[in-house]
């Protein structure tokens, strides 16, 4: 069995935001406008959280994150006006 430790202790900050936006259903683009980073950082951030959580895809990080209590249900992801505008009007549309 796993060593089951707590987020704080295993994840940073970020990479626990990211991985409970991940359980919210928000894609790596979305994630990336809501905190103000490109996709491929939060790609980055989401391979970082598989390595840590040793877990080989996002479905294992919601598996851990639900299993351990870590989902931070007080603080669900919600854009603000101006950053829907400007997700709205990405090529994630236009795709």
């Amino acid at each position: 069995m796993k060593n089951r430790t707590m987020k704080n202790q295993k994840l940073s900050p970020r990479e626990a935001e990211v991985a409970n936006m991940i359980c919210y259903e928000l894609t790596f683009k979305e994630i990336g406008v809501h905190l103000g980073l490109s996709t491929t950082t939060v790609i980055t951030h989401v391979a970082r959280i598989r390595k840590k959580l040793g877990v080989s895809n996002v479905a294992g990080v919601v598996r851990e994150v639900v299993l351990n209590g870590w989902l931070d249900e007080e603080s669900t992801p919600v854009m603000d006006t101006a950053s829907f505008f400007r997700f709205k009007h990405t090529s994630l549309f236009n795709d």
